[in-house]
């Protein structure tokens, strides 16, 4: 009896983690995004984040972020200004104002030092995150199917990756995305459920190029166990 009780416990305290009723955007700029178009939002477990990706013509990226999120508001986010709000939708096309307001002043005071790179610049030595601690020195395409340089470009990477990864955004008609993973990620040379969607990590410097997502196609109907 005792040991039931204390399984219930332990559900009680760390199911909510997995369960949150949050709706956010996932979803780019490509598409009408962020105008009440409820077919292109997902369960967030997380907060609600948008931001601008430089490596990708500055593209609106509306997601949902899992961990390491900053606090409500504008911060630095794996090298990028990013909003990030804890509201149903939060992340739609009414919160870009907030991008616009910061981006032409200094950090914002909620800024953490990160070692991430940036288009404009190398490596920050000396200076980790959270997000960052014991991470390596690899390098991943950080970018979308619309820029067509997206898994050549070397203008469109990010270094001190713990994986890199590539999965297809089925609510941007199945548009290829690179990414920098930095943390959840699967084992190097896998296809997992991550953040609810199939993806392909790998531990090499630019493994998730061009070819990278084949792996995906290749995996179609084999059944998949979330990582968490």
């Amino acid at each position: 009896m005792t040991f039931v009780i204390l399984k219930h416990l332990i559900l009680l305290i760390f199911y909510p983690l997995y369960s949150s009723s949050l709706k956010c955007y996932e979803c780019t700029g490509y598409v009408p995004c962020g105008s009440g178009q409820t077919h292109l939002l997902v369960n967030c477990g997380g907060k609600c984040m948008v931001y601008q990706n430089q490596y990708d013509g500055n593209v609106i990226i509306r997601r949902c972020c899992w961990s390491n999120c900053g606090g409500d508001g504008v911060s630095f986010y794996e090298g990028r200004l990013t909003y990030f709000c804890s509201g149903d939708m939060c992340n739609g096309d009414i919160a870009d104002i907030n991008l616009i307001e910061q981006g032409s002043g200094e950090e914002p005071e909620t800024t953490t030092p990160s070692s991430v790179s940036t288009l404009s610049s190398t490596i920050t030595t000396g200076k980790t995150t959270s997000m960052n601690t014991a991470s390596s020195s690899l390098t991943c395409y950080e970018c979308t199917g619309h820029y067509s340089k997206c898994g050549i470009s070397q203008d469109a990477v990010l270094r001190n990756c713990r994986m890199c990864m590539v999965y297809r955004n089925i609510y941007d008609g199945n548009t290829v995305v690179r990414r920098c993973c930095t943390w959840g990620c699967g084992p190097s040379g896998s296809v997992q459920q991550y953040e609810g969607r199939q993806a392909y990590f790998c531990s090499s410097n630019l493994c998730n190029g061009i070819g990278a997502e084949s792996i995906l196609t290749s995996r179609i109907g084999i059944p998949f166990v979330p990582d968490w």
